[in-house]
C-alpha cells in the first residue's frame, strides 16, 4: 500500500485549539518537530530509510533546486547516505 508523504498546508494557514496559525507558523512548527525526531542519526535512519540506488539519489539532489526546505541545512535524507547497486543487499 502506498502512503502519500506530502503535506498540503493551506496558504492561509490552519485553525488550532490555540487559535489560527499562519502558513509560516505551521511550517516552522513542523520543521522543529521533524528536526527533533531526526536529532539522533540512528533514529533518523530508521525513520527515513535509506537511498536504494544512485538514480534515487540523483532525483533527490535534483529536487533540492525545486523549492525551499523548512528543515535546517544538513538535515536531509541524503546526508551521509550511501548507495548500492539495485538487487544487492
Amino acid at each position: 500500500m502506498h502512503h502519500p508523504q506530502n503535506l498540503l498546508i493551506p496558504r492561509d494557514g490552519i485553525r488550532t485549539e490555540e487559535g489560527p496559525k499562519s502558513y509560516d507558523e505551521v511550517v516552522a512548527d513542523l520543521a522543529r518537530s521533524v528536526g527533533g525526531l531526526l536529532g539522533d542519526d540512528a533514529r533518523a535512519n530508521a525513520l527515513l530509510g535509506a537511498v536504494v540506488n544512485p538514480d534515487v539519489k540523483a532525483r533527490l539532489e535534483a529536487a533540492a533546486g525545486l523549492g525551499r526546505s523548512p528543515l535546517p541545512h544538513g538535515r536531509s535524507s541524503t546526508r551521509n547516505s550511501r548507495t548500492r547497486p539495485s538487487g544487492r543487499p
